[in-house]
């Protein structure tokens, strides 16, 4: 499973597609986080949000807000995990799109909380 997200991910890198790469990074972070690999997860979460920044779309920004809050939570430092979360509220628009309904199928007001 890993070997078809890595290379889903070096296709998404080679076409300079953000959406998915956004979509392969996330999968890859969840199968980690799964596994406890918190500083794997990090670093992922780091990644999507640099990747999040490309898309130039806020919902692709609140999901790495809401990555980044997670692993930080998972690994004790409650103080960024509380930023990134509040961040992540903070951007928090309406679901629009058939593209928005790839990011985790929930709230994302409810999430944080």
């Amino acid at each position: 499973r890993e070997a078809v997200l890595a290379e889903a991910l070096n296709t998404a890198e080679s076409l300079d597609d953000p959406e998915t790469e956004l979509q392969a990074l996330y999968a890859i972070w969840t199968h980690r986080f799964i596994k406890g690999e918190l500083q794997t997860t990090h670093n992922l979460s780091e990644r999507i949000a640099l990747v999040a920044t490309r898309t130039g779309d806020t919902a692709d920004m609140q999901v790495a807000d809401r990555l980044l809050a997670t692993t930080h939570h998972y690994r004790g430092d409650q103080r960024l995990a509380q930023s990134h979360f509040e961040a992540a509220l903070n951007r928090y628009s309406a679901p629009s799109g058939r593209r928005r309904a790839m990011w985790l199928y929930f709230d994302g007001r409810v999430v944080p909380q």
